[in-house]
């Protein structure tokens, strides 16, 4: 009451241009610089104009101008988040309510693009819960590296928004988050898990990589004679109803003793599919590593009367993963290498090997070996393969054997891997192995 329509809408006009709307809202910003007119079609005209009209006119463009700012905030929420998106490392803050500030703080990774909706993302913590989160609420920390790279916010300060990012990446000796400028030599294309900062190379650090799946462990042996289990998988027996893995020397042994139960806890053998099934998802049920590995597998190839189903194999092969089985971490990396039922990922298929070789698998160190020297890096490849022919790998020792006619590796290489194949070879025989070896020979010619 008392103002006269141009200046409401001066009013108007004037909180407009102190807060100004987004971009994708011009034209509604020039809507609420109309001016108002009287009765008579005239701006500012002096003639009565009805007061329904102005009110209705009034309460609209009030409605516009909510609209407005409520868009702007929600642009202004979403702020620059570009550099968000799948695979991307975040940390979560912000959250109010008493849930929400009890997963402040925590990390994890972004496994889809934002919701258009929901303006969220999906965000899985490293516990494995998935969250809906808003970018305002996620600060990033590293952005998926490629070809070796890292993106995120450098170890010495705190974690930066979005926007201010920096290359860096995880030394693989001593395992700090450095910028680019730390790595030197050659060192920054290299894979994460294989280079080395400059403070790592002139103390001579070794890869973790390296260190760790460098020999045999109990895991290796057979539960029944104590003696290191071959490679080849034709000279042991996977038991279902205890998840161990026996030497056909021992395998043989019983037999020849009248004993056709398992050999190590003598549960008779199944005699059906559908009891042969019950006996490994029990194991699963028990959260055995191997057990649950061994379900996969017969998820993953149709066996014991199971319908192949993929995703459940890759599911199960995850979870005993989670739980330090290496055969589940080679499984993952074959899946994923020939797209077997899954979109083929290079880059999991690395993590899975090197994961895998470093619990001290040694088909994934060769793998990773000939991989390596595939790229170039010779260095690195006869690092792995001299790891895996020690351990008893022939592919290893052969491929070494062609490094040195190569000039790519030294005759003492070639001997030290020579010497360590023969004497894995050697701790895994034994009198009945090769009675069992013979006599299975001996059927066979039959």
């Amino acid at each position: 009451p008392g103002m006269c329509p141009r200046r409401a809408i001066r009013i108007c006009t004037s909180q407009a241009a102190n807060n100004p709307p987004a971009k994708d809202h011009v034209a509604l910003g020039r809507l609420f610089a109309m001016p108002v007119l009287g009765d008579d079609n005239q701006e500012g005209g002096d003639a009565p104009f009805d007061v329904l009209s102005m009110i209705s006119t009034v309460v609209v463009m009030a409605l516009l101008l909510a609209f407005g700012v409520m868009m702007a905030l929600k642009y202004d929420a979403r702020g620059d988040d570009s550099t968000l998106s799948v695979g991307c490392s975040v940390k979560i803050h912000g959250l109010q309510s008493e849930k929400g500030k009890a997963l402040n703080g925590k990390s994890g990774h972004i496994t889809t693009e934002l919701d258009v909706e929901t303006g969220r993302h999906s965000v899985r913590l490293k516990g494995g819960r998935i969250l809906a989160v808003k970018p305002g609420n996620l600060t990033l920390i590293a952005v998926q590296p490629a070809a070796g790279e890292g993106l995120g916010s450098a170890n010495e300060g705190p974690a930066r928004p979005c926007g201010a990012v920096v290359l860096v990446k995880i030394c693989g000796a001593c395992e700090r988050e450095l910028p680019k400028g730390a790595y030197g030599g050659g060192q920054w294309p290299l894979m994460q898990s294989s280079s080395r900062c400059e403070e790592c190379v002139a103390a001579g650090n070794q890869l973790v990589l390296m260190k760790k799946g460098r020999t045999k462990t109990e895991h290796d042996e057979c539960p029944i004679c104590s003696l290191f289990l071959p490679l080849d998988p034709n000279h042991s027996i996977f038991q279902s109803c205890c998840s161990k893995l026996v030497c056909n020397g021992c395998v043989f042994r019983s037999r020849v003793r009248g004993m056709k139960d398992c050999p190590f806890c003598r549960t008779t053998p199944p005699k059906s599919n559908a009891s042969q099934a019950r006996m490994i998802q029990k194991r699963a049920d028990a959260g055995d590593p191997a057990g649950i590995s061994n379900l996969a597998n017969q998820y993953l190839c149709g066996y014991s009367g199971l319908q192949k189903d993929v995703p459940r194999a890759v599911e199960l092969y995850e979870r005993a993963a989670e739980l330090g089985d290496r055969n589940a971490h080679y499984n993952l990396a074959y899946i994923y290498s020939g797209g077997v039922g899954v979109k083929k990922d290079t880059d999991k298929v690395i993590r899975h090997w090197e994961k895998a070789a470093m619990l001290g698998h040694t088909f994934a160190r060769h793998n990773l070996g000939a991989m390596e020297y595939q790229h170039g890096n010779h260095d690195l490849a006869l690092q792995h393969l001299m790891i895996s022919s020690k351990l008893g790998s022939k592919h290893s020792l052969d491929m070494i054997k062609m490094m040195f006619t190569n000039g790519n590796a030294t005759k003492t290489d070639f001997v030290e891997a020579l010497r360590g194949y023969q004497s894995a070879v050697e701790e895994t025989r034994s009198p009945d192995r090769d009675e069992a070896i013979q006599r299975l020979s001996t059927q066979l010619k039959r």
